[in-house]
């Protein structure tokens, strides 16, 4: 059955996490990859709204229908199951619930444009196609999966247009009052003189390590040989060859393949203690003694030294900016589909009517809330 739309908490949450950005598509995949288990999806109708918008003279004006909401949920999760994650069925219910919610407010939104005379032209849609269609192995793959969630190209066309059309909103109308109240000079430094922690840069060594292998149990004389090796590499080093050439030579470590290049090394990585007092010690170009250690005779040269430093306001200017845009644009979206919502009163189809009370958790009771982690905005499909 129909029920009229009641906004209430878990909508005003669920999309604050998710109303950003472009809608996840599903991630390409072959005969190989992942199947989903028959689930929820199965019990949802193709062919019926589960959400639609009627004009004043009761007719559906605008609607969601279930192969679209079936497509979204599956999107999330075969990039669950790409990531390892397993999809439980209370995953999957309040997937269900989130997809039709937020479903629900793209449509809203996308209306409000379309109010305000914003448009997108077809070549836009057709590079999202493009775009979409790349994730899949071929053409044929991509409309297989359309087919099997109850679109056709034609559909999805249209629901990638809406989905375009919110994101048009977000930009053209949003964005530009964001920018100016809420993400601007002002408001940085504000966010910089609050949080100085965060721009505090941890010193850091770009270190060539050289080693000299020994076994705790080593009698004397080779440890002395292993010693002397060490010293020796050492004095043709300051002799003029090069690090690398005497690493992938004589150096038993498995970064003699990359001729001793281990990387950057941050202070704050956890290791041997007089080691890393040797490697934070050195100047850039230094070449240290050799140091004994119980895994046998070390070197290292350090090719890049940068000091423990604080960003200055102006260096971490655009990066606070940028961050404070992206958390306010989130709740400005979330603020206005919620009063689009309100004003428009679409009419939810009453999922639990069709796919029963959510399940029961292990150990817990029947009907209890699912916990199924919030779908991210900004998060990509697993390659």
């Amino acid at each position: 059955m129909i029920q009229s739309n009641r906004w209430n908490s878990r909508s005003f949450s669920a999309l604050v996490v998710v109303l950003l950005g472009a809608m996840i598509v599903l991630a390409g995949c072959g005969s190989d990859g992942p199947e989903l288990p028959e689930s929820y999806l199965k019990k949802i109708p193709k062919d019926v709204a589960v959400v639609r918008l009627k004009n004043e003279a009761g007719e559906v004006s605008a609607e969601v229908s279930g192969a679209w909401l079936i497509n979204w949920v599956a999107s999330y999760e075969l990039n669950f199951m790409r990531q390892g994650i397993p999809v439980s069925p209370s995953m999957e219910y309040e997937l269900l619930l989130q997809g039709q919610q937020l479903l629900r407010a793209t449509m809203v939104v996308a209306l409000e444009a379309e109010r305000l005379g914003l448009t997108v032209d077809d070549e836009k849609v057709q590079e999202s196609i493009a775009a979409e269609m790349a994730l899949f192995e071929s053409t044929e793959v991509w409309r297989k999966q359309l087919e099997d969630s109850g679109l056709t190209p034609d559909k999805r066309r249209k629901q990638l247009r809406w989905e375009l059309l919110r994101d048009t909103y977000r930009d053209e109308i949003l964005a530009p009052v964001v920018r100016e109240k809420r993400a601007n000079e002002s408001e940085a430094r504000r966010y910089y003189e609050k949080f100085p922690d965060v721009f505090e840069e941890e010193a850091t060594v770009h270190v060539f390590h050289f080693l000299r292998s020994i076994a705790k149990d080593a009698p004397e004389d080779q440890r002395e040989r292993e010693r002397r090796t060490a010293v020796e590499a050492r004095e043709r080093i300051l002799a003029g060859e090069s690090f690398a050439d005497v690493a992938r030579e004589l150096s038993t470590d498995t970064s003699a393949l990359k001729g001793g290049d281990i990387g950057v090394v941050m202070e704050s990585l956890q290791f041997d203690p007089e080691l890393k007092s040797v490697i934070f010690g050195l100047a850039e170009g230094e070449l240290s003694e050799v140091i004994e250690s119980p895994q046998g005779y070390h070197l290292f040269k350090a090719t890049e030294v940068k000091p423990r430093r604080k960003r200055s306001f102006e260096e971490a200017k655009e990066e606070i900016m940028q961050r404070l845009f992206d958390q306010a644009i989130k709740l400005e979206m979330t603020r206005v589909a919620a009063e689009l919502v309100m004003q428009a009163q679409p009419e939810s189809l009453d999922l639990a009517q069709i796919i029963g009370p959510p399940p029961t958790p292990p150990g817990g009771t029947e009907g209890a809330a699912p916990g199924a982690p919030a779908p991210a905005a900004d998060a990509a499909p697993a390659e």
